[in-house]
């Protein structure tokens, strides 16, 4: 900021000669311009009163931002909490500002910064406060009482927007920044984003003033366009790169999707085509799988892909096989069948360590019968178990957040029941599992692996076929060429050795690909008995056997299935997960005594996107008494487990409050 504030020095400076030299006609340069709706609601000016008489000011409308940390380098995430529809002077916004600074803090005034996300070691805590703080930061009130708590111009006519264009530096600078020498190019982006946001603030056809407002700030980006475009490039240009590749749809090009919203508002587009529909559609598709899936284990992922590809329609008898299955014996390959006499001994071994305190306590073991080979397998035409994974896929994805917006562009979400959009809608969902992370979708970019799912849909499905595939096939390919090379070159060599070694390789990689595999399965499994039982003990039984630390492959599986949305109600899931947070058990609400269950009780405070996983899977009414059951605990250094203080005081029960966080509001 302080190489930001040298650099815009110069600049500041000039903009009062700029100013001076800008001249207008009084006369017709305000013909077009309703005088009476734009007129300031503070001073009572109207815009040509002000011009008049301030060489240096300019007219726009209120709004209650608020920007976290990261927004002085990345002005796309701001976030606009409401839009004004009172029309404000800038220089009646200063004088609002300084009255209100002798009786308030700065944060309220002008909504200072909330601390990002990242930086915050819990959620519901630190966001309830910063919700509170954001309702309370205001300046001044509008016509219709609404806060506000910032300033953005509008277009209004030719002769104000050449005033807004030279004072531009400063005003995005405050705006982004809360200082005007803050200014950078790229913030010229945030514009529109913040257009974007404001569409998507009301629905369409709304209020006469509102679709003024947004009319006059439409008319403001649109002629910043040309600045933008010079500051980006014209290989960068936001629209373009989007639709050449997944390079334009990543968050490290296009950060907030807000921003392509307005940007295409701006350019003046009143069509939607398919091929831009379908991107971003896909797009909002993808960033839902990042955000649900982020940290899941591997195998989730995998088998949701599957399903995709090679789900077979159930015959008739096989329906009704399953109906006598349990619920955890889902997987065909799983020869041993769980029953309750299994549960039973990790329900036994619980109450044995938690009430006997039996420390040598035989721990309990299962034998997973697993019969499974790598199989040839052909991509199934589209069916109604395709079509059952999709829906449960798409079952937490919700448009509300972005439905304005898009019913302003004319952008309609793919319909399952139109036979065309459902087949390119597998296609979209399989591509958006393969790379819903950062990491897959640069690897994606690398490899040219991300298609096009209006032209090569059937491509999509057919290159994660491959890959799949690809661990069978690689080797054997590789020996044909190498066979093909020497054949060629006419080497004389054995080629039917060659043929057997290729063949040995191949069988041998084969057995480690099963090998892992059914590892794989095994764990799947162990984590599936655990969370879809219906006994606390048994659930308490198998955690302490599988994941008696929260780490591990098991643990991992098990939490991605407690929280996975798609898959079927989680029985006792509240009392789960918070035998995870807690890593302790309560027989009942009001008990007394807590057993230690997992980490020898100490609680767990996992980083910010599980928690949000967590509160979603559980609603807010047990999430809420989750968060009141953490408040107090901590996180942190660990002391000897008798409790006994330290010479300098501290214990488990009385920590060093600078070695460790505590979850409290």
């Amino acid at each position: 900021m302080d190489q930001r504030a040298i650099r815009n020095q110069a600049n500041l400076q000039l903009i009062d000669i700029k100013l001076k030299e800008l001249k207008f006609k009084e006369e017709t340069a305000f013909t077009n311009v309703d005088l009476t709706t734009f007129t300031c609601c503070l001073t009572l000016n109207t815009c040509r009163d002000m011009m008049m008489d301030s060489e240096d000011d300019v007219m726009g409308v209120g709004l209650v931002v608020e920007r976290q940390e990261h927004v002085v380098d990345a002005p796309t995430l701001i976030s606009v909490k409401d839009v004004s529809v009172t029309i404000l002077s800038r220089s009646a916004c200063d004088d609002a500002i300084k009255m209100k600074l002798n009786i308030a803090d700065a944060a309220r005034v002008h909504g200072g910064f909330v601390p990002s996300k990242s930086a915050a070691p819990t959620t519901s805590t630190t966001r309830t406060q910063n919700k509170a703080n954001n309702t309370q930061s205001e300046f001044t009130r509008g016509v219709a009482a609404e806060p506000i708590n910032t300033f953005l111009p509008l277009y209004i006519c030719d002769a104000h927007f050449e005033r807004v264009q030279i004072m531009l530096e400063p005003i995005l600078g405050y705006l982004f920044t809360l200082d005007i020498t803050g200014y950078k190019s790229d913030q010229l982006l945030g514009l529109f984003s913040i257009l974007g946001q404001i569409m998507n603030a009301s629905p369409r056809n709304g209020s006469e003033r509102e679709e003024m407002i947004l009319y006059e700030f439409t008319r403001l980006c649109h002629a910043f366009l040309p600045r933008t475009l010079e500051y980006l490039g014209e290989e960068n240009d936001v629209l373009k790169k989007f639709m050449a590749g997944p390079t334009g749809r990543s968050k490290a090009h296009i950060q907030n999707l807000m921003t392509l919203f307005g940007y295409i508002h701006a350019l003046g587009i009143e069509t939607i085509d398919e091929s831009l529909r379908y991107a971003i559609v896909e797009e909002l598709y993808r960033r839902h799988f990042s955000y649900i899936y982020h940290g899941t284990s591997e195998n989730v992922i995998s088998e949701h892909v599957q399903t995709l590809l090679y789900g077979e329609d159930d015959d008739d008898d096989d329906d009704k096989n399953n109906e006598t299955k349990t619920e955890v014996d889902e997987l065909c390959y799983v020869k041993s069948k769980n029953d309750k006499t299994n549960d039973g001994h990790f329900a036994q071994h619980a109450r044995a360590v938690l009430k006997k305190n039996e420390i040598n306590h035989k721990i309990p073991t299962e034998k997973i019968d697993i019969q499974y080979e790598i199989p040839e397998r052909q991509i199934n035409s589209m069916n109604n178990k395709i079509r059952s994974k999709m829906v449960e896929l798409l079952s937490g994805f919700s448009t509300k957040p972005v439905q304005h917006v898009l019913d302003r562009l004319g952008i309609r979400m793919m319909d399952i029941s139109n036979e065309h959009e459902c087949i390119l809608l597998r296609s979209m969902l399989v591509q958006c599992l393969r790379f819903y992370s950062n990491e897959s979708i640069n690897g994606a970019v690398l490899n040219k692996t991300f298609f096009n799912v209006r032209t090569d849909h059937e491509h999509v499905l057919t290159v994660a076929h491959e890959e799949f595939d690809a661990n069978r096939q690689n080797l054997t390919t590789n020996k044909i060429e190498q066979i093909r090379v020497l054949e060629l070159a006419h080497v004389r060599t054995d080629y039917e050795h060659v043929l057997t070694v290729a063949h040995e390789e191949f069988d041998a990689n084969r057995q480690n690909l099963t090998t892992n595999k059914i590892e794989q399965i095994r764990v799947l499994e162990l984590a599936r008995r655990a969370v879809l039982t219906n006994d606390i003990g048994v659930y308490l039984g198998r955690m302490m056997v599988y994941a008696p630390t929260r780490g591990g492959k098991i643990f991992d599986t098990i939490l991605s299935l407690l929280l996975d949305r798609s898959q079927k109600q989680v029985p006792l899931l509240a009392e789960k997960i918070s035998i995870i947070f807690t890593g302790r058990y309560k027989e009942h609400r009001d008990a007394e005594k807590e057993f230690h269950v997992l980490s020898n009780g100490l609680a767990w405070f996992p980083d910010r996107s599980i928690i949000n996983r967590v509160r979603e899977a559980l609603g807010e009414d047990q999430w809420n008494d989750l968060d009141q059951l953490m408040r107090g605990r901590t996180c942190g250094h660990v002391y000897r487990l008798s409790d006994i203080p330290n010479r300098h005081g501290y214990h488990n029960s009385h920590p060093n409050p600078n070695l460790v966080v505590q979850w409290a509001s």
